[in-house]
């Protein structure tokens, strides 16, 4: 039982990094007219890393999404990032493969969606802004929370009432170096951030601060499926109210720490090894008895 436990953690982790984001937008209407914000295939793949900013860009006009600094417009490639969802618009996007209902996922969530939600800061945030000199400014984020529906087949839906999109948390494009005072790693957009944080968590921190209590996640508004009574979806709808979203991730599993990681593939490789021995064996053995 051991060594089967073994071999479902190192597939689960490998499974959970697959077809991460959604991948097509199933259909759409009432966008409005704005041509930076009325794409819907900008919610497409992964969230956004850098913002165009001709004024605080600096030498390459761009500025790093962050807790404070939420994606708007276009990225520095010239993409559209965010859409916009009017009253009465919609958007559905799809997964080529299901969205599962699964426990061992963080926190046992299942999706995260991702808008352009931000903490108030108490200073301009540019390209080269110390983070650690910039304070969360209370609780409240600047947010715009927006309906999320889900379906397993665009028949049957259920409409979440109790959590939305483009709240909290904002979205964090890479970790918090406190040594170099400077962006390190990209977050995990696989992971939400700790469903039982609040704003009061946030509330007068320096936003690199903030960003540690994400503890690696992008950030993101994550759901859970088991709220829903669906096994597995692969559809997600958006219901505006004036809102925006840049993307939609899966949750992948609960990921042991790297130590952990070490033990269980030695067991695994000391398992594959007695299996390969005790067959040599019986070979050996049925050749002692002919």
């Amino acid at each position: 039982m051991k060594q089967i436990t073994i071999i479902t953690l190192l597939l689960a982790f490998a499974s959970s990094h697959a077809q991460q984001f959604a991948s097509a937008v199933v259909d759409f209407s009432g966008l409005g007219s704005d041509p930076f914000y009325n794409d819907p295939n900008a919610m497409l793949g992964r969230p956004t890393l850098w913002n165009h900013d001709e004024f605080g860009g600096g030498p390459k006009q761009r500025v790093a999404t962050s807790i404070v600094y939420a994606p708007w417009q276009q990225d520095d490639n010239g993409n559209n990032v965010i859409t916009t969802i009017p009253t009465g618009g919609h958007v559905t996007v799809g997964f080529d493969e299901p969205i599962v209902d699964d426990p061992a996922n963080w926190f046992g969530q299942d999706f995260i969606v991702y808008g352009n939600a931000s903490f108030l800061a108490s200073g301009f945030v540019e390209w080269d802004t110390n983070l650690e000199d910039i304070t969360i400014v209370g609780p409240s984020v600047f947010a715009e929370p927006t309906q999320v529906s889900v379906s397993p087949d665009l028949v049957n839906w259920y409409t979440y009432t109790n959590t939305f999109a483009d709240d909290l948390f904002p979205t964090q494009a890479f970790e918090w170096d406190f040594g170099i005072h400077n962006w390190n790693a990209d977050s995990d957009w696989t992971k939400p951030v700790n469903p039982l944080l609040t704003g009061e968590d946030f509330s007068g921190l320096s936003a690199a601060d903030g960003i540690a209590l994400y503890e690696g996640s992008g950030g993101g508004t994550g759901f859970d499926l088991s709220e829903s009574g669906f096994s597995s979806i692969k559809y997600i709808r958006f219901d505006g109210s004036g809102g925006e979203i840049d993307a939609v991730s899966r949750v992948g599993h609960a990921v042991p720490e790297p130590a952990t990681w070490a033990v269980l593939g030695l067991s695994l490789v000391f398992f594959l090894r007695r299996k390969k021995l005790a067959r040599r064996l019986a070979r050996g053995n049925k050749v002692g008895v002919g």
